[in-house]
């Protein structure tokens, strides 16, 4: 009896392997699907952010201009490694971390911890800006006219660029996560039958004990 409940096991345990290799190319399917959107968010960005600031952008001069758009486009060229930086993230990702019992897919929606990732990639369009003064990264200095691309928990921390409003995410990256949360489901149910199965075994060990005593 114990073997089957070995060989249970260990079926449900392959099962949850393939699970997660199949979580891990719909990562990548995430991660590529980031990339259009991230150009194009940070091209507009950066464009409304000069058009709203006019008057700076006559003082900073028509140079000075081409060049931080030279910057902001290298930006935006580079935007796959950024996403690799952020996205990579070990512990954003419910396969790829050691805290499993958390919830990643309450209401469909992407998970915070994603989320603002993808607003740290945006956080490096601020620092480009800043140097001009478009955009405040400093909690000390620049612009007050707007809140600061800043992240600082306290004084201990160490400042972190980030873009501090609400961003909309692509349908198409939203229905990526949608398929990412429904594998979780199947591998959690799969743990669960695992503990049973467990479970199961150890109170059928110790009653065949009692039963031989």
């Amino acid at each position: 009896m114990s073997e089957n409940y070995e060989v249970s096991i260990s079926d449900y345990e392959s099962a949850i392997n393939d699970v997660v290799s199949k979580m891990e190319e719909v990562r990548i399917r995430f991660k590529k699907a980031a990339v259009p959107y991230v150009k194009e968010w940070m091209g507009h960005t950066a464009r409304n952010e000069i058009k709203e600031n006019p008057e700076l952008a006559e003082k900073v001069g028509e140079k000075r201009l081409k060049e931080l758009k030279s910057e902001v486009n290298a930006l935006i060229e580079n935007a796959a490694s950024l996403i690799d930086v952020h996205l990579d993230n070990t512990t954003i990702w419910w396969h790829l971390n050691d805290q499993q019992d958390r919830s990643y897919y309450e209401n469909n929606r992407i998970p915070d911890d994603i989320e603002k990732a993808i607003k740290y990639i945006f956080g490096q369009l601020g620092v480009v800006l800043s140097k001009d003064g478009f955009i405040n990264v400093s909690s000390t200095s620049g612009q007050q006219k707007y809140k600061a691309w800043i992240e600082s928990g306290n004084k201990y921390m160490d400042e972190k660029p980030i873009f501090p409003y609400a961003i909309i995410i692509p349908k198409e990256m939203k229905a990526i996560f949608i398929e990412y949360q429904t594998l979780i489901k199947s591998a959690q149910e799969k743990i669960k039958t695992i503990e049973a199965l467990k479970k199961e075994q150890k109170q059928t060990e110790v009653a065949a004990l009692w039963d031989s005593l």
